[in-house]
């Protein structure tokens, strides 16, 4: 069966199911081309009467969120749709009595005037007692959902597209709009990825793109210049983080003399504790991290002096978010990383250390789920990461039995 290839503008997402009932759309894309952004622009146009002006609401759900944590199992009534709905889009401005639910209740009873926006299908990780409401969630008349392509989306929909990222055109726009006050900087960057093809590649990758503006408006053409992978575009930018956190304790002059390798030497414990849950959280298909958890690695760490004062570092570094919760003591709040494509860096990081030590374990781990989408992509970063002399032992790991049944 040929496949046909083209573009289509966000205006026209429901063209090709314009008469059907149902107007169900998949959009596919990688990690960091843009989904969240693509979700949150919808929305925005629509608030401003620019977009689908067709629809009387928008329930935009990140389902990222929908955890035991967030919505813990009641021992009396079950949570109804419009208490979900309630929290997920209206924290900001509560809605304050009866009658403003009810006004919410009766526009949802109009499925042809509402449009569902649900982000992050491969981020899902649904407690039981919310199963009902995911079900009825991805079923809806009209809607919009995103995922990975390596998850399977396992509900039929109209419109299959997927998000391809930046356009040559687009990656200027952004650098000129990045570098608005520095025009000259933003053309430089310009000049320089195209003489770079191996960044200008991945550049059009949104979230790899803000990361080169980034880099270039710190360190400029030297740093970038040693770049030619997407692994080690993010170790750069782990540095980078590093110090901006390390600035904060010792001042910029103090931490600016210091080389990257000082750098990581001196953020190791906090990185090892990083490393080790972002792996515990690939392994459990977890995205927020619970603050025990936190606490546990920190306690197990060798070597730390000061628990306390290593548990504020590993929160503080800026590689993690505090999950938007009513607890306010910082200790007893949830997290998450910054981003997964971060999560799946760290895991890497782990897996080299554990490859690297020889580990059977980790031998085990990596033949029996190196075919598996989920660790694809911090598989892609460890065999970055390793060394020269573990690159090969990994690599006939990958190609030893259990062969890929499919090719």
């Amino acid at each position: 069966m040929a496949i046909r290839l083209f573009l289509v503008k966000i205006a026209e997402l429901f063209d090709k199911c314009k008469d059907k009932l149902t107007k169900r759309v998949l959009v596919l894309g990688p990690p960091g081309i843009g989904k969240t952004t693509f979700c949150q622009y919808i929305a925005y146009k629509w608030s401003k009467d620019e977009l689908f002006q067709q629809f009387k609401c928008l329930i935009y759900i990140r389902l990222r969120n929908l955890t035991s944590k967030l919505y813990p199992l009641r021992s009396s009534e079950s949570y109804s749709l419009t208490d979900i709905i309630e929290r997920e889009c209206f924290r900001t401005y509560p809605l304050e009595n009866h009658e403003e639910r009810n006004v919410l209740k009766h526009m949802l009873d109009d499925a042809s005037n509402v449009l569902w926006l649900l982000d992050g299908y491969d981020e899902l990780r649904v407690p039981d007692h919310l199963d009902w409401f995911m079900r009825e969630l991805l079923d809806k008349q009209i809607e919009i959902l995103t995922s990975r392509p390596t998850t399977t989306v396992p509900y039929p929909y109209d419109v299959y597209l997927e998000i391809t990222g930046f356009t040559d055109e687009n990656i200027h726009d952004y650098i000129n709009k990045f570098f608005k006050t520095k025009s000259n900087e933003g053309t430089r960057l310009i000049s320089f990825l195209q003489s770079a093809l191996n960044i200008w590649g991945i550049s059009h990758i949104p979230i790899t793109l803000e990361i080169v503006c980034t880099l270039w408006n710190e360190h400029d053409r030297k740093e970038l210049d040693q770049i030619t992978t997407m692994t080690a575009l993010y170790d750069d930018m782990m540095t980078w983080i590093l110090r901006k956190y390390l600035s904060k304790i010792l001042g910029d002059e103090v931490t600016n003399s210091k080389s990257n390798k000082t750098i990581y030497k001196e953020c190791e414990t906090v990185l090892m504790v990083l490393e080790k849950i972002a792996f515990s959280c690939m392994k459990t298909s977890s995205l927020m991290i619970d603050y025990k958890i936190i606490r546990k690695e920190v306690e197990d760490c060798k070597g730390s002096k000061n628990e306390d004062d290593l548990r504020l570092n590993v929160i503080n570094v800026g590689l993690l978010v505090a999950l938007d919760s009513d607890k306010i003591i910082d200790e007893e709040k949830d997290y998450y990383f910054i981003h997964l494509s971060f999560q799946e860096f760290l895991a890497a990081r782990y897996l080299r250390r554990w490859l690297e030590s020889y580990s059977n374990e980790a031998k085990i781990f990596l033949k029996k789920y190196k075919y598996n989408p989920h660790y694809q992509l911090m598989m892609t970063f460890t065999a970055g990461l390793l060394t020269e002399n573990y690159v090969e032992t990994f690599f006939e790991l990958i190609e030893d039995e259990p062969h890929d049944l499919v090719g």
